[in-house]
């Protein structure tokens, strides 16, 4: 059971004492006509109701309250998944008309941002599954597609891998460059449409 707060009791207090006191002011009112019988019943009623109604309450504000955590939880994921496409986005270096990454550095970011992708793509099945069936709503979990547009191209002009380190010409870094702005547009929109629900 909940300790009642001393807080608690005396707000309670000054409630009953305030009902008290408009009380006896209505009383000596001429306008006002009362019976001043007391009836049990209708005291049990009132109490009865307003007790339900505070349950009620309380009951909402908790649910709400966990499913807004949960959908915080699950927009921070979102946030971090973005966060790891733009530090792969930054981490290219311009060097002599070229584009590099290292290539540890690239499979890395690519895989954590993969993972983080799954995880909330995961939480939205379970807690949100309307939201998968959404026409906007887009999964980024699969992060093969990034990697084979950084890793695999047939012409070495475009894309080169040299002492474990990539190389891209500059048309080959504007076809990454765009998919990972299209990643972190799909997390945009998975956002908005997260914060809808």
């Amino acid at each position: 059971m909940q300790k009642i707060k001393a807080t608690t009791v005396i707000w309670w207090g000054i409630l009953i004492a305030l009902g008290w006191a408009v009380g006896l002011l209505v009383r000596s009112l001429s306008w006002f006509e009362y019976d001043n019988s007391f009836n049990l019943f209708d005291l049990i009623y009132f109490i009865f109701t307003g007790g339900i109604a505070l349950f009620i309450t309380s009951r909402i504000e908790e649910s709400l309250q966990a499913r807004r955590g949960q959908k915080d939880i699950i927009l921070q994921k979102i946030d971090e998944v973005d966060e790891r496409i733009k530090e792969l986005s930054a981490d290219f270096k311009q060097e002599d008309n070229r584009y590099t990454i290292g290539n540890f550095e690239l499979l890395l970011k690519v895989k954590q941002f993969g993972m983080l992708a799954s995880q909330y793509e995961k939480s939205i099945n379970n807690y949100y599954p309307d939201l998968t069936k959404d026409k906007q709503f887009s999964k980024i979990s699969s992060a093969r597609k990034l990697v084979k547009i950084c890793t695999s191209d047939g012409d070495a002009e475009r894309a080169v891998c040299v002492d474990d380190k990539w190389s891209y010409s500059q048309d080959k870094f504007v076809e990454i460059v765009t998919e990972l702005n299209r990643l972190s547009q799909i997390c945009f929109t998975n956002k908005l449409l997260l914060n809808k629900a």
